[in-house]
């Protein structure tokens, strides 16, 4: 069979396919949900890591699915063995001059980690700073840039999935087994990219995100006057008798409070209303990392929202659910499309109504990108990886969004806001518009047409009298439809 016809396989094919990798005792797995071609080509790593549950047989698959997907179209796929991987070419630096391949094989270590891997040492767990863990994503970075600078999802996960499946006991409680790792890593990267300004991959990635500060800070010209004037006044309310040893005193009652497992949250806004205006002043010119390390309590939704407050006088929660719950059936009348079914077919399952419109609230938020033709993987993406370091919604262990157990918001490849029991869509896109304000993020092209609508008429962030037309029309779509009823 030729890739062309891939899509086209059955269920059989696909059986056939799997047996002949040597994973036949999957066989009934695949019959069981139907598995056929189509399914077989749009199978996520969440749902992989379902079905095979060691690495060796999740990696020995992930190979061999890679291959069916590059192998071309005029080269045939032999069912009864598996054919070695092509290499793929990956964005490289002027000094790269390797050509990354997903037949990966580890680095040689330095003598002393590789004695330490073999005795399976637990320096490289530790909860504290590592020399040996250290030691081991020196080599893993020297041996990953040889090829490039900002490795994506799959190189990260070939090189650590190979590493966690040679030596098992590096395996973390996490699903994939390597999360801790894949963290330091990607942190690695970062680091070395900072000083590597004179590599031309590195000036244009930093000229595409911004090299100053956090790089998408709103320009002078996109400052509301409006929004200037109602933080002027709010920080004419100095607290007395704060100076740099008490600010101090401050931030470090809140990171130690924080860190608690059922923190003091009215403590916390307490010592956050002293020092919110010093606070303002250390975020600028800081990387998104740089101020969450600076201030951990951002990531928790209650105090996100709570410093928009501060900052901004206004109550984001209130204002979504009263300007959203009018604006939910107009919304839907005018949706159309594949997620529009997706939702639909959900909703349809609720247990009473007071849940059906829960749920009809959430997928009005998911739906508004579509009426203005924008990038809906912009403001969320499902079981991938965000394709923009702006402020995203993460959704895990799902084809639907309304129906995934774990919510997550990303921003600048940081994933933050996760684990939290009370997460919804709703509060998502609320802590979305807090991180655009408290970090000064601009707006991406591709969804600022939803962003300002929702900026205007939902978080009430905005009275300019300057509105794109877009937003214009789709709000007087949307009045129309309101005064029609």
């Amino acid at each position: 069979m030729e890739k062309s016809a891939v899509e086209e396989w059955t269920v059989e094919n696909v059986v056939e396919w799997i047996s002949g990798l040597g994973l036949g005792n999957f066989t009934a797995t695949f019959t069981g949900e139907e598995i056929d071609g189509e399914t077989l080509l749009g199978l996520t790593e969440h749902m992989i890591g379902k079905i095979f549950r060691t690495m060796k047989d999740q990696v020995k698959f992930l190979k061999a699915l890679e291959n069916l997907k590059r192998t071309k179209a005029n080269e045939h796929i032999v069912s009864e063995k598996v054919l070695p991987v092509e290499c793929r070419e990956v964005p490289q630096t002027s000094t790269s001059v390797h050509v990354w391949t997903a037949c990966y094989t580890l680095p040689i270590f330095p003598p002393v980690v590789q004695m330490a891997l073999d005795r399976k040492d637990i320096g490289f767990k530790s909860k504290d700073k590592s020399a040996l863990r250290a030691a081991l994503i020196q080599t893993l970075f020297d041996d990953l840039s040889k090829y490039t600078l900002y490795p994506d999802h799959i190189m990260y996960s070939t090189v650590l999935s190979t590493l966690c499946c040679k030596y098992r006991f590096l395996r973390d409680d996490s699903q994939t087994g390597y999360a801790t790792l894949l963290e330091i890593l990607r942190n690695k990267f970062k680091k070395e990219r900072k000083t590597l300004i004179s590599v031309e991959t590195v000036e244009d990635m930093k000229k595409k995100f911004g090299a100053v500060g956090r790089g998408r800070k709103r320009a002078p010209e996109q400052q509301q006057p409006h929004m200037e004037k109602r933080r002027e006044s709010m920080q004419s309310e100095e607290f007395p008798g704060e100076d740099e040893h008490s600010i101090a005193k401050h931030l470090d009652s809140i990171r130690k409070e924080i860190t608690k497992l059922r923190p003091n949250i009215e403590a916390i806004c307490d010592s956050m209303n002293r020092i919110v205006h010093t606070r303002e002043r250390m975020m600028e010119k800081k990387s998104t990392e740089e101020v969450l390390g600076l201030f951990p309590f951002l990531k928790h939704p209650k105090l996100l929202l709570h410093e928009v407050e501060l900052r901004f006088g206004v109550n984001l929660e209130r204002n979504l659910m009263s300007g959203l719950s009018r604006m939910v059936d107009p919304i839907f009348r005018l949706s159309s499309g594949h997620l529009l079914t997706t939702v639909m077919s959900y909703i349809e399952g609720a247990s009473d109504k007071t849940q059906e419109n829960g749920l009809r609230m959430n997928a009005a938020l998911l739906l508004l990108p579509a009426l203005f033709r924008e990038r809906e993987n912009l403001l969320f993406v499902v079981d991938q990886v965000p394709p923009s370091p702006t402020p995203t919604i993460v959704f895990k262990g799902t084809t639907s969004p309304l129906a995934a157990d774990d919510i997550s918001v990303c921003v600048d490849g940081i994933e933050i806001l996760s684990d939290y029991p009370g997460m919804d869509i709703t509060l998502a896109v609320e802590c979305i518009f807090s991180l655009y304000f408290s970090l000064g993020i601009e707006y991406p092209k591709a969804l600022k047409n939803f962003l300002t609508f929702m900026e205007r008429y939902f978080m009430k962030l905005s009275t300019s009298d300057k509105v794109p037309l877009p937003v214009l029309k789709m709000y007087s779509q949307i009045t129309a439809l309101l005064l029609g009823e």
